[in-house]
């Protein structure tokens, strides 16, 4: 049985494949185990996602979507000025990682697309997810995992981890966009979600506007219209530079799981900041 499973996050995008009896692997996309979620629009319209819709949004930002799943119920995204429907985005998403698989598989049909979701989503953003999946090309057996059932199963794989029929445990999940907790519990069948709570606002985005914030107070005071700029851009270059520095700032959270202190590199006139 050949089953693909998807994780289409807010930030990156993650799949295994299990095919032909063997253990099942990560499909390295772009030779990488995980794909940025991000999508671009081309001048013609066409959606390009991935690394190549980051280094293209270098070129027009206007254009750069980094996160449509973020954006699930706006309906549409405008990216430049071509209006593009986030089932579109995350179509575009899916379709890479279906070629991806399809390639590996040497053109042999999947049987099953396991595609996980937050287990607070409704039927209307289940929808969205379902017909994304079918635009990506995914004729197969469609099924629907809550992301807290899937990291459930996956921790029980593990020896000396499995859990009884009766037993849960709690998820504590800390995504790009959102703080979701359920706690799962294993069944005859599998597992089952007995509750679950969140946050909707609160995730690793969201720190790092925080981290902006911060590092915004110890300059901006020096040309606080060159800030003002940085953070509201209305020109292409200002976009770009806006852009840098976030991902500098994203760079130095991630930098502080590792050390004590980093710097933030600034675009002039402002010093860069510890």
């Amino acid at each position: 049985m050949r089953v693909l499973s998807v994780d289409l996050g807010t930030s990156n995008t993650v799949a295994v494949l299990s095919a032909h009896g063997r253990e099942p692997r990560v499909v390295e996309l772009d030779g990488s185990a995980t794909m940025p979620s991000a999508v671009y629009a081309d001048e013609d319209g066409a959606l390009v996602v991935g690394r190549d819709a980051e280094r293209r949004a270098r070129l027009d930002p206007a254009r750069f979507e980094p996160n449509p799943k973020r954006r699930v119920d706006e309906g549409t995204l405008l990216l430049g000025t071509t209006v593009v429907t986030v089932t579109d985005a995350l179509a575009a998403v899916l379709r890479r990682v279906a070629e991806e698989a399809s390639r590996q598989l040497g053109g042999e049909e999947l049987d099953e697309v396991r595609l996980t979701h937050p287990a607070r989503w409704g039927t209307n953003r289940r929808t969205v997810l379902l017909s994304a999946a079918r635009l990506a090309g995914f004729t197969c057996r469609l099924v629907l995992v809550p992301e807290p059932v899937a990291a459930a199963a996956h921790f029980t794989s593990f020896p000396g981890r499995s859990l009884a029929p009766g037993q849960a445990l709690a998820v504590y999940d800390l995504g790009a966009g959102t703080f979701d907790c359920a706690v799962v519990a294993a069944t005859e069948d599998g597992f089952v979600v007995l509750a679950e709570n969140g946050l909707p606002n609160l995730g690793g985005l969201d720190v790092d506007q925080v981290l902006l914030d911060h590092v915004g107070s110890q300059v901006s005071h020096q040309e606080p219209a060159r800030w003002q700029r940085l953070l509201r851009p209305g020109t292409t270059s200002d976009r770009r530079a806006q852009r840098m520095l976030r991902e500098d700032v994203r760079a130095a959270k991630e930098a502080l799981s590792r050390h004590s202190q980093t710097e933030v590199p600034l675009p002039e006139p402002f010093p860069d900041v510890l």
